[in-house]
């Protein structure tokens, strides 16, 4: 038996690479293809390319190799000693992929015998199914009575009314701009007269607020009728409304201005009861002072809660109201107390009044 491998049927070595491979098969085929006596051999070609251009074939037969080659044979041994492989009955086999294309072919028609079987056995159950349902099915032999309604008459619905949509009252920028600057003269005038109120001594505003609220309501009322007679539109009417208060507002406001005056020109009268009973007797200075450093802290701390712009818009007249009352109380003391110490107690006790006063009034800005 001869001791050829298909590395030797191509001649080449068992390293080449595949460029080789294809270029020896070539030669081999242009070799022996004219010549009929050489079919055989051609076959031997032909199968030797087909598993040495197949990377996984050509692994398992260098695997089937290296086995073969390690056994030892009865023939002398050729380098490397393999096995002849004989085109009839070849020791290596390369796996036939037509046998794998027959028994996918089988199994696709046993499948579809399957599916058409298992369609017919459903196909009888359901009938059966059918069948049974038909056989337990109730027939009704009498028609069944059906009970007519009486049909009401429908009431008259009631007319639904409707009210006419209200006429779009279109303010221009003019009016707008009028209305706006007869408001911040009113405001400003409001806080005239409040500065003026406010600077009276609270006997005062309690024996004249009836007077001033009274003056109020109809200095409103007559600007409205006023305006109302003069303007049809809302903004125009407002805005006549505040043009009309403000001179009003301000004549008496210096009603009141007049009036506060003539108060602080008049000094305190002195108290005229038994020397006991004048506290400026009896009450040490610290004493005194303790009183009006606790009068003092009240009218502070409402002066804190007081908003930002309240506080600005009072400051200035705050300090002319310190400094009025400071100095009119001084002066009292002097005039109706000789020694140092009842001085001076008369001065906190005439302060202690009118800073608890004072900050009534600047609570009611909350």
């Amino acid at each position: 038996m001869s001791t050829q491998t298909y590395y030797d049927i191509l001649g080449v070595a068992q390293s080449a690479d595949i460029t080789i491979i294809q270029a020896a098969h070539h030669a081999q085929i242009n070799k022996y293809r004219h010549d009929p006596a050489q079919a055989h051999m051609l076959g031997m070609v032909n199968q030797a390319y087909d598993v040495l251009s197949n990377p996984a074939k050509r692994a398992d037969y260098d695997a089937w190799l290296r086995v073969n080659q390690s056994q030892p044979a009865s023939a002398p041994p050729y380098t490397p000693p393999v096995q002849v492989y004989q085109m009839s009955e070849p020791s290596y086999r390369a796996p036939q992929e037509n046998n794998n294309i027959l028994v996918w072919l089988l199994g696709g028609i046993l499948t579809l015998v399957a599916v058409v079987v298992l369609g017919f056995v459903f196909m009888t159950i359901g009938e059966k199914q059918t069948i049974e349902s038909a056989e337990n099915t109730e027939v009704i032999s009498e028609p069944q009575t059906i009970t007519l309604q009486e049909v009401q008459p429908l009431e008259p619905t009631t007319p639904v009314t409707i009210d006419p949509p209200k006429p779009v009252v279109t303010v221009t920028k003019e009016q707008q701009t009028a209305r706006n600057q007869a408001h911040a003269q009113y405001l400003a005038a409001v806080n005239r007269i409040n500065s003026v109120w406010n600077s009276l001594p609270k006997s005062t505003q309690n024996a004249l607020r009836a007077e001033q609220r009274a003056i109020n309501a109809k200095r409103e009322a007559d600007c409205k009728a006023q305006a109302a007679s003069q303007y049809t539109a809302a903004i125009d009417q407002e805005a006549a409304r505040f043009a009309c208060e403000v001179p009003r507002m301000d004549a008496r406001t210096e009603e009141l201005r007049v009036y506060a005056e003539t108060i602080r020109s008049q000094p305190p009268a002195p108290v005229q009861s038994n020397v006991s009973d004048d506290p400026v007797h009896y009450l040490s200075p610290s004493e005194a002072r303790a009183l009006y450093e606790a009068s003092v802290a009240n009218i502070n701390n409402v002066w804190s809660n007081l908003s930002d712009d309240t506080r600005e818009t009072l400051r200035a007249e705050q300090r002319a109201i310190n400094a009025e009352r400071e100095a009119r109380c001084k002066q009292y003391a002097k005039d109706y107390y000789s020694s140092k110490n009842d001085q001076t107690v008369a001065r906190y006790l005439c302060e202690v009044p009118e800073l608890d006063a004072r900050a009534l009034e600047l609570a009611e800005y909350y």
